[in-house]
């Protein structure tokens, strides 16, 4: 476990400093309540479409921090493999390493709890084939 870390974080850290490559015929979205009050669970949806004629492969998804600050992930559908922090991005990275089918498209259900109020706005990042492969897509839900 603790040398998978370490390989994330080496991936991590040559992606930073190569630059990023955007995944060619990936669609993404995420869809999230703009209000909700404090206690209040609900559900976050991430897709995935494919468009290429191969298969695609959802390595994570990596939520920032100041999402997380005020609203805690309770469970996942499908279910991720693993989870860490990456301080040098100041994300939560959530491994799933599944395939995305040629033109098909994969739903994440992130179910949610609102655990501190205010407006916690960060960057989801869908990382599509690698680590350095990914798209970017803007998370935000005030907290009443």
């Amino acid at each position: 476990m603790k040398a998978a870390h370490i390989s994330f974080l080496l991936i991590l850290l040559s992606a930073l400093t190569c630059g990023c490559n955007s995944p060619k015929d990936i669609d993404v979205d995420v869809q999230a309540p703009p209000v909700v009050k404090s206690g209040d669970e609900f559900v976050i949806t991430a897709t995935i479409d494919n468009h290429a004629a191969v298969a695609q492969k959802l390595v994570s998804l990596d939520i920032g921090d100041e999402y997380l600050k005020g609203i805690a992930i309770v469970s996942m559908e499908p279910n991720y493999k693993d989870t860490m922090h990456v301080p040098i991005d100041d994300t939560r990275s959530f491994v799933f390493d599944l395939p995305v089918e040629p033109g098909k498209q994969l739903r994440i259900l992130l179910h949610a709890k609102a655990v501190g109020t205010g407006d916690h706005n960060s960057q989801i990042d869908f990382c599509i084939n690698s680590n350095a492969s990914y798209l970017s897509r803007t998370l935000r839900t005030a907290v009443e």
